[in-house]
């Protein structure tokens, strides 16, 4: 599905934050402090007119984060601070990272936590992690190429609050339900495979020009060492012009070679696209096992499912919320008793229908 056309909305239930089992009571709470936000931006300032909207939809994130009473209950004492990042992109997009530190983090006297608390090191117990309009997120590393960004796509693993999540971390929350990316298609691929081949025959080309051995740059070298001795310029000329001989035998051969390599690819590339029909060739393409010819089948049902950012979703209004993504994480073999069960629970008493307001 894409995000265009009209979306409908649906009835989004609430959290029953007291009826969750084994949550930190409030008189458990272990909050020591809140640590000032940190908010920063990699393009213009925070007081930007064009940054306002998205910025106002961030601190809204983090203020619902923080009313997370599991959350910020803790499950021994914590210090909370978020850390907010903006890019102004079509559209425009936010990251909130609201954090828990423990002790290991804090700096005494003061509020605040060490500079690395971000790098690691066990000083952290966990965060409420949610991202604003950023699509690609919810992906891996790209497998495209300059002209087309290329992700597997994310497998559906289930529900959170009646909304879909994806390999088992990622809620997404937009109206609709919709997905905002779309199939990559088995043309585009055998596209992206004929420009990788062309891109190959141009790099072979340039080598082919470099400059061969000649006898004058032979002589060249035999009148320098010479001077030096006489001998060993003797040598060493005899064994450059063995070579010259040589390389005049070989490296037609390895040329000839090379070229009819890469003419043989792109032959097999073109009979493997021609065995596909015009509305074949416009399938979801999902490459896994290897095809006769050589290179990679493209239509494997069991291969890996192919998309790309629809291009609809950098065209819609850039102040707007069009999509949220909330982290689910936790480490299940967790060293700190109940940290893990407190993450969980954390991320489970979110209260969604709140967040999901902001897609207005």
């Amino acid at each position: 599905m894409s995000f265009t056309g009209c979306w409908a909305r649906r009835a989004i239930p609430w959290v029953a934050l007291g009826l969750l089992v084994g949550l930190p009571s409030m008189t458990a709470a272990q909050l020591d402090c809140q640590v000032p936000t940190r908010e920063r931006v990699s393009t213009g300032t925070l007081s930007s007119a064009a940054l306002a909207p998205i910025r106002k939809v961030a601190l809204a994130v983090e203020a619902i984060v923080k009313k997370n009473a599991v959350f910020m209950a803790g499950v021994r004492p914590i210090r909370v601070r978020t850390t907010i990042d903006y890019a102004l992109d079509q559209p425009r997009t936010a990251i909130v990272n609201v954090r828990a530190y423990n002790k290991e983090a804090w700096i005494a006297g003061r509020c605040d936590v060490i500079p690395e608390a971000d790098r690691g090191g066990g000083v952290s117990d966990g965060a409420i992690h949610i991202v604003v309009n950023d699509p690609r997120t919810f992906f891996g590393g790209s497998l495209g190429d300059a002209d087309l960004e290329i992700y597997e796509e994310p497998a559906r693993t289930g529900e959170v609050a009646g909304f879909p999540e994806y390999g088992g971390m990622y809620v997404l929350m937009s109206e609709g339900g919709r997905v905002p990316w779309i199939p990559v298609t088995i043309a585009q691929v055998l596209d992206r495979e004929e420009r990788r081949l062309r891109a190959r025959q141009d790099e072979w080309a340039k080598a082919k020009e470099r400059p061969w051995m000649s006898e004058a740059k032979i002589q060249e070298s035999y009148e320098l060492l010479k001077k030096i001795n006489a001998a060993a310029a003797d040598e060493q000329r005899a064994a450059m012009m063995a070579v010259l001989q040589e390389e005049k035998v070989r490296r037609p051969k390895i040329e000839a070679e090379g070229d009819a390599a890469l003419a043989k690819e792109l032959a097999e590339l073109s009979a493997y696209r021609a065995t596909f029909s015009a509305l074949q060739l416009q399938g979801q393409a999902s490459p896994g096992a290897m095809r006769p010819g050589g290179g990679v089948r493209v239509d494997d049902p069991k291969g890996r499912k192919l998309v790309t950012v629809d291009p609809a979703f950098s065209k819609l209004p850039p102040d707007r919320v069009h999509l949220i993504r909330v982290f689910r994480g936790g480490v299940a073999q967790d060293p700190v008793p109940g940290r893990y069960a407190w993450q969980r629970q954390s991320n489970d008493a979110l209260d969604y229908a709140v967040l999901a307001a902001l897609l207005k």
